[in-house]
């Protein structure tokens, strides 16, 4: 999973590449300021591994954050779909 900040352009800047644990989570995630930022998770080298054809390769999510508010946010992911929501 790759972490991007938005840019006052609007283009994206890399920050930061992690691996999800077993439990899908990253433990040693940064922590964010306000703004926009974008995940992406190389949804083809995980279906890979697992010897399954997918129909996303990759998956992106993007989202606002606002000083002093906790994030969870998870992507759910099948080989032919997913879904994302902000968690508590």
């Amino acid at each position: 999973m790759k972490l991007f900040v938005q840019n006052e352009d609007g283009s994206y800047k890399a920050l930061s590449a992690h691996k999800t644990n077993s439990d899908g989570r990253v433990k040693d995630f940064p922590t964010l300021v306000a703004g926009v930022y974008k995940l992406v998770f190389d949804t083809d080298g995980y279906y890979k591994a697992l010897n399954t054809e997918c129909f996303y390769p990759e998956c992106s999510i993007v989202f606002r954050t606002k000083l002093g508010e906790h994030y969870h946010v998870p992507l759910l992911v099948s080989p032919f779909g997913y879904t994302t929501y902000r968690g508590s």
